[in-house]
């Protein structure tokens, strides 16, 4: 019922914004006999949607900040920034601040406008970033970013999700997408980043999507990288991704590399082969 209410509220505001002007005979033009050109399905969509000013918007807002429920007025008030979002995005930001920290709603919309930011001014993306009311909240905003930027400058981008605190399979996602497009440029460097990590899932998927990138380019230097860590659990881990590499390619191939690699590489491949 609330939240009827609420979006009653936000109808009469939509409605009084939307009065159509009425033409009398008077102001017809001169050729007015002519046919009209088509309106396309776009043009009437376009011409449909109304965007309320920014005193209404604030009226709409203190309405439904008077909902009792919380989901209902954090959905409700989302929706509103929402609408806003791409048409005027300063009044949107303002009405996402009166979601609460943390909630699932605020965090969706900081994520957008993280991207949207990213792609028009990154250092400008970062300020506003950093910014933001909890640590969570910066360090979902600076990973949106760090797939914007890893487009242009991966190695950046690797170093400021490093420095964002971001955690769990966020953390692991946007590590995957950076090594995707910086260890097509530079693998080196970018096994050189992975090997900072602790032992985890994300620094076990790095490894491997780096192997399998370097591997292809040249397998000899990948080789002799995984032979030049002296870290147990990380030579494991790029000896499995190795192993995960070779017996992937068409048996010619596998051939190919026969000799070529570690003992341990060798003795990964030939236990899987086995069973």
């Amino acid at each position: 019922m609330q939240l009827r209410f609420g979006i009653m509220c936000l109808g009469l505001f939509i409605s009084s914004c939307d009065q159509k002007p009425v033409h009398s005979k008077d102001s017809a033009s001169p050729d007015a006999s002519s046919t009209p050109p088509a309106v396309t399905k776009t043009q009437r969509a376009k011409a449909e949607k109304t965007v309320l000013s920014e005193e209404s918007l604030r009226e709409s807002l203190s309405a439904l900040e008077k909902l009792p429920s919380l989901e209902e007025r954090e959905a409700a008030i989302a929706s509103l920034a929402w609408d806003h979002a791409e048409e005027n995005r300063n009044l949107a930001l303002e009405v996402m601040d009166r979601l609460a920290v943390n909630r699932p709603e605020r965090e969706r919309l900081i994520e957008h406008f993280a991207m949207r930011f990213a792609e028009q001014d990154l250092d400008r993306a970062i300020v506003w970033a950093r910014g933001l009311k909890s640590p969570e909240e910066i360090s979902i905003a600076l990973g949106r970013i760090s797939l914007v930027m890893a487009a242009t400058d991966p190695s950046r981008a690797a170093h400021l999700i490093s420095e964002s605190g971001m955690k769990g399979r966020q953390f692991d996602v946007a590590v995957v997408q950076i090594i995707q497009r910086w260890a097509a440029k530079n693998p080196a460097e970018t096994a050189a980043w992975v090997q900072l990590f602790e032992p985890s899932t994300a620094r076990t998927a790095g490894i491997q999507q780096t192997l399998s990138l370097w591997a292809k380019t040249d397998g000899l230097a990948a080789v002799a990288w995984i032979k030049s860590l002296t870290d147990e659990s990380l030579r494991k881990d790029a000896t499995q991704a190795m192993a995960d590499f070779i017996l992937a390619q068409p048996q010619a191939t596998q051939h190919e590399w026969a000799g070529k690699t570690t003992p341990e590489i060798e003795s990964e491949i030939l236990s899987r082969e086995n069973k």
